[in-house]
This record gives structure tokens, C-alpha cells and sequence, in this order.
């Protein structure tokens, strides 16, 4: 069996609903100038080498069993799309459709570097309780404060084993919601990032809202994901009976709004099929504070790669 060497966190499938003319995307590196503008095929973009690698017992590794996992939600993408863009959608399309969402939600860079971050802290803060009760060696005369300046790497498949616990919590809030799948009839065009499953309590101003903050069943949830440049599906606290719809959009205020947000929660890329939408970047690179500093600190340790 040949090594998968490229792992998508953001599928090959996924990315061509959101292509240009020319089959390509537009990319927007958040951490980049506004004018750095990236146009490539969806297959050269939104992967990192051996992302899902994992390894064996013998010293080795295996680089295509997680990849192959998540092919098998894949495959049956773009079929899916072709119905729900023709309102047809049957049960199983949406326990498909919301499958294919949960994935997405566990599997990209901004989840797997909150594992990994969190993880560093819970060690930094034994170190520093462990050196407040007397238990680890002095330090030296030359590095008073070493513990509190201690840098601490976690390896990545620790944050791989932890997508089945964190999946869970993202069950209970796809459990919670009644949904939309909302479809754009005006010239624009929705736009999507390498961290698209967005939710959060609607209640909240958006400029100050924090990312994945909600409570279910109690608190009120909206859910936003791109599904391709026409379509959107949007989550929502019913309180009632759960239902399921579809809704034509029709005001480019709407299609704003739902862009708006989707952007903010990108992580290191926003992507889309047209450049009007960087005028709205500009607007939108202010990023949540918690993935910003998940990133921010990623990026000085070198761990992170676009």
C-alpha cells in the first residue's frame, strides 16, 4: 500500500463547491498582508504532510489509516450537495450532512491545536504546583523563573486520540438544533475557511461573542456551515419540536452577515471563489481572541504550517 502523504484537513471535494472559473480557489492567509492573494487548485491547499500520521508499536508509522477514515465521509460529498441543492433531501441525507459537519469540526488545525495547547498548560500548571510544594530541584541561580517560562510540546497524536471525546460535545450540540439549509439566489456568494463549522450563542454581540461558548440544552446556539458558494446550512435553539427546512435568500445583507461570521472563525485561512469578498476580510481578520492566541502561539513555537 502506498504512504498518503498529503492529508486534507479541508477536503479535495469540499473546496471545489467553493471554486472560481478557472476550478481554482482564492485564498486569504490571516496572519499575511491583505494584498498576499493565493489562487490554487483545492488540491494544493488546506492539507499538511502526514497531518494524520500516527505511530506503530514497532517504531514505525501508519500515514493513511485517519486519512482513510475520513475519506469514507468524503466520497459521498458531492453527491449529497447536488441534492440538497435541489431540495431533495431524504433522513439519511441529513444524518449525512451533519456527519460530514461533526467531522469537520474535530479534525482541522484549530481543534487539534486547542488539544494540544490545553494539554501543555495542564503540564506547565503541575510543574509550577510541583515547584510551589517543594518537589522538583532548585532551579539554577541563572534561571530563577525557569518554571514559569518552561515551553512544552505535546505530541500531536495525543490530539488526534482526542477528536472521539471532543466529537461528542460537538454531538450534543448538533443533537440541540433544528435546521436550515438556507440557499443564496443573489450574486454573491457565500465563502467558506479551514475552520468552517462555526457556532456560538447568538445572544451575545458578534464583535465580542467567543467561539464554541454555548450550553446545550439550555443556552441558545447558532450554527453556521458553508456548504458550497449557493448553500448554507444554519443551526438553530428551537426550544420545541425539531424541524427541518429549506429557505431561499434573497438580500445581500443576509449573505454579509453569515460571510462575517463564517470569517472570523477561520483560523489560518479564509477561502472563497471570488475576490470580492476581501474587502470584507479587512473588516473580518480581527479573530476570535481564543483562536488567535491558539495560532499566535503555534506559529512561534514553529509548529504550525500553512
Amino acid at each position: 500500500m502506498n504512504d498518503k502523504k498529503r492529508h486534507h484537513f479541508v477536503p479535495v471535494g469540499y473546496l471545489k463547491g467553493f471554486c472560481d472559473e478557472d476550478e481554482k480557489i482564492r485564498a486569504f492567509l490571516k496572519d499575511a498582508p491583505l494584498n498576499d492573494k493565493i489562487h490554487l487548485k483545492p488540491d494544493e491547499i488546506g492539507f499538511e504532510n502526514y497531518y494524520y500520521s500516527q505511530p506503530l508499536p514497532d517504531g514505525g508509522r501508519n500515514n493513511n489509516a485517519v486519512e482513510d477514515a475520513f475519506n469514507k465521509f468524503e466520497t459521498g460529498w458531492p453527491a449529497l450537495v447536488v441534492r440538497l441543492s435541489a431540495w431533495s433531501v431524504a433522513p439519511q441525507d441529513l444524518v449525512e450532512l451533519l456527519t460530514f459537519v461533526l467531522m469537520m469540526r474535530v479534525r482541522v488545525p484549530a481543534a487539534r491545536d486547542m488539544v494540544e495547547l490545553s494539554l501543555a498548560e495542564q503540564v506547565k500548571a503541575t510543574a509550577r504546583a510541583l515547584h510551589r510544594a517543594g518537589r522538583l530541584p532548585p532551579p539554577p541561580k541563572e534561571f530563577p523563573d525557569i518554571v514559569d517560562r518552561l515551553e512544552v510540546s505535546i505530541d500531536p497524536h495525543r490530539s488526534i486520540l482526542a477528536m472521539t471525546d471532543l466529537a461528542k460535545g460537538v454531538g450534543r450540540v448538533i443533537d440541540a438544533l433544528s435546521y436550515q439549509i438556507l440557499h443564496n439566489e443573489t450574486g454573491d456568494q457565500f465563502l467558506t475557511t479551514d475552520c468552517p463549522v462555526c457556532y456560538f450563542d447568538p445572544l451575545v454581540p458578534e464583535h465580542i461573542v467567543r467561539p464554541y461558548t454555548v450550553s446545550p440544552p439550555h443556552g441558545p446556539i447558532e450554527l453556521l456551515f458553508p456548504i458550497s458558494s449557493k448553500l448554507l446550512l444554519r443551526g438553530y435553539t428551537s426550544f420545541g419540536s425539531r424541524d427541518f427546512r429549506h429557505l431561499d435568500l434573497h438580500r445581500p445583507d443576509e449573505i454579509r452577515r453569515y460571510n462575517t461570521i463564517v470569517a472570523k472563525f477561520g483560523y489560518r485561512m479564509i477561502l472563497s471563489g471570488s475576490y470580492s469578498h476581501f474587502a470584507l476580510f479587512r473588516r473580518a481578520s480581527r479573530k476570535f481572541a481564543d483562536l488567535k492566541d491558539i495560532g499566535a502561539q503555534k506559529r512561534a513555537r514553529g509548529d504550525a504550517a500553512v
